[in-house]
C-alpha cells in the first residue's frame, strides 16, 4: 500500500514477538519480510543484513525458507553488481533443494534455475545465461506450467537478440506469446464460461 516505514514497524513488532516466545522459525520469517520491504526500498546492503540474521535464527530447521533466502541473497548480490557472491548463494539454494531430505517443491528448481540464468546475464556471461534460462523453461514445460515458460521464454529471446540472433530470437518471443496466451484463455475460460 505504499507505506513502507508502516510495514516495518509492524513486522519489527512481530519478530520481537517471536523472538520473546523463543519461536525461531516464525521470527526468521519476520526478519525475511522485513529484508524484502529494504529491497523494494532499495536499501540492498540493510536487507542483506536482515537475511542473515535470519539465516542465523533457522540454521536447518526449515529448508523452504532457507532456499528462499539464498535467493533474496543472491538476488540482492546481483543488484549491488557482486555476481560471483550472487552465484554462490544461488547454488547454495540449489544444493537444499537437491537434498534429499528436503521437501520437494515444483516451482523452486525452475525459479533457482531462472535467477541463476539472469544474474550471469548480468553478469555478461550470455552463454551460462542460455544454459540456465533453458533448464528453467524445461523445468516449467515439465509442471505444466506455460506462464513460467513463456516467462522464461522471454528471457531466452531477450539474451538471443542481443546475441544478434534475431531470427531465433523471433521465433522464441512467438513461442512465449502463445504459451502467454495459453495461459490467459487458462485462467479465463472458467469465468468465460458462466457469462
Amino acid at each position: 500500500m505504499g507505506q513502507p516505514q508502516q510495514a516495518l514497524d509492524n513486522y519489527n513488532q512481530a519478530r520481537r514477538t517471536f523472538k520473546d516466545r523463543e519461536d525461531a522459525k516464525h521470527e526468521a520469517k519476520a526478519l525475511f519480510m522485513i529484508a524484502r520491504v529494504y529491497d523494494d526500498l532499495s536499501e540492498k546492503k540493510q536487507a542483506l543484513v536482515y537475511c542473515y540474521d535470519a539465516l542465523r535464527r533457522i540454521q536447518d530447521s526449515d529448508p523452504s525458507q532457507i532456499i528462499q533466502l539464498y535467493m533474496l541473497i543472491g538476488t540482492l548480490f546481483a543488484d549491488l553488481g557482486r555476481f560471483d557472491d550472487s552465484i554462490q548463494n544461488l547454488e547454495k539454494a540449489r544444493a537444499v533443494l537437491d537434498d534429499p531430505k528436503t521437501e520437494k517443491s515444483q516451482e523452486g528448481p525452475a525459479l533457482v534455475q531462472g535467477l541463476t540464468g539472469l544474474t550471469y546475464a548480468r553478469a555478461g556471461n550470455m552463454q551460462k545465461a542460455l544454459e540456465f534460462l533453458t533448464q528453467a523453461r524445461g523445468t516449467y514445460h515439465q509442471l505444466s506450467d506455460p506462464g513460467g515458460e513463456a516467462s522464461a521464454l522471454n528471457h531466452i529471446g531477450s539474451l538471443q537478440e542481443t546475441l544478434g540472433q534475431k531470427e531465433d530470437a523471433l521465433q522464441t518471443y512467438s513461442l512465449a506469446l502463445q504459451l502467454s496466451v495459453m495461459e490467459i484463455t487458462k485462467e479465463f475460460l472458467p469465468i468465460l464460461g458462466t457469462i
